[in-house]
């Protein structure tokens, strides 16, 4: 990561239209789009993660033999929408794993290539510990994942992981707030670090930080972070909006076609939001309406748990996407950071 070279990001909530903003702020700030959804990195899943590519968008692959890429079983590449190049959508197949930790790497090697050709890198998405650990570099992130761990922690209930937690790490259970301590996937994470910490030989282990670019010390200094919001109703109706349009383009036929392929409800990507939804109607346990309606549940709930994270955040400069102004300011905020 070039030091002093400015980023910009685009954080919010789903279905605040951060992707379409980021294009429009590209073409005026001669920039590159770098995405930051833990869902849009899989291949072959785009209706239901909203990729909403152009019908003759082509995916251009970057560096193929590049350590990262033979590293991480992913690749590294790029869609033209519209000339503009969007980064890191189609990075692994639905059943591989993929962590913040390894999309950190990945990211900042891609945006360092577009500082390097003096464009602005602006990322873009709702993932809130992709763009930690990313922009933050946090010294756990040199603990890598310990999937055969977590496998086995997945199928326990939230007070037994907390309960593990509190034996291990009683200071790190008390740090956590009433949503990470409710959340299995931060509880196992929390394990997975306390094990990693005090097991040095063990599965878990440090990468060199400085070699990963990710230590606390590498935060990035010359960035500006855009938050987009709205009214809970506002929201709530484009979230319905966009979850009609996604039955329109047919996601269970995208569903049937990667079942077809192979792939399983257990997998990674099968267990994304948009998906998951959709597994008892498939075993003929629930209707499609039954489905829809859990589907828009969880995207309200997963709106929620995004503002509620970069909330925490005072860097975050938000606008209101009800304003009609708000594109005009935010054009205005980028220019005097950029001067």
């Amino acid at each position: 990561m070039r030091k002093n070279i400015p980023l910009l990001v685009i954080c919010g909530p789903t279905a605040t239209g951060k992707t379409k903003l980021a294009l429009k702020l590209a073409r005026q700030f001669n920039g590159e789009l770098v995405s930051a959804d833990s869902r849009q990195i899989y291949i072959g899943m785009n209706i239901g993660t909203g990729k909403d590519l152009p019908p003759d968008s082509k995916f251009t692959t970057y560096l193929p033999n590049h350590p990262l890429a033979k590293s991480s079983s992913c690749q590294i590449g790029f869609y033209a929408i519209n000339s503009i190049p969007l980064w890191l959508y189609d990075v692994v197949k639905p059943n591989q794993k993929f962590s913040s930790f390894e999309y950190a790497k990945i990211a900042r090697e891609v945006i360092d290539d577009i500082q390097q050709r003096n464009k602005l890198p602006i990322v873009v998405g709702g993932t809130g510990f992709y763009l930690k650990t990313l922009l933050d570099g946090l010294d756990t992130e040199g603990i890598e994942p310990n999937w055969q761990l977590r496998k086995k922690l997945n199928d326990l209930e939230v007070e037994e992981l907390r309960k593990m937690l509190k034996k291990i790490d009683p200071n790190k259970l008390s740090s956590m707030n009433k949503s990470d301590r409710n959340n299995p996937r931060r509880l196992i994470r929390a394990l997975e670090i306390a094990q990693g910490s005090n097991l040095p030989d063990g599965p878990l282990h440090r990468i060199e930080t400085s070699k990963a670019g990710l230590s606390q010390k590498s935060k990035l200094q010359n960035c500006i972070i855009i938050g987009l919001t709205t009214a809970k109703e506002t929201l709530c109706r484009r979230i319905d909006l966009r979850i009609e349009k996604r039955i329109e383009q047919e996601i269970v036929h995208e569903i049937k076609k990667l079942l077809l392929q192979g792939y399983r409800w257990s997998n990674p990507g099968m267990n994304c939001l948009g998906y998951k939804e959709w597994k008892p109607h498939f075993k003929k346990k629930t209707t499609e309406e039954e489905a829809v309606k859990q589907w828009r549940f969880n995207e309200y709930n997963l709106a929620k748990r995004q503002l509620t994270w970069f909330k925490k955040d005072k860097k975050v400069k938000w606008f209101d996407i009800a304003n009609s102004d708000y594109k005009k300011n935010i054009v205005i905020t980028i220019r005097n950071f950029l001067k």
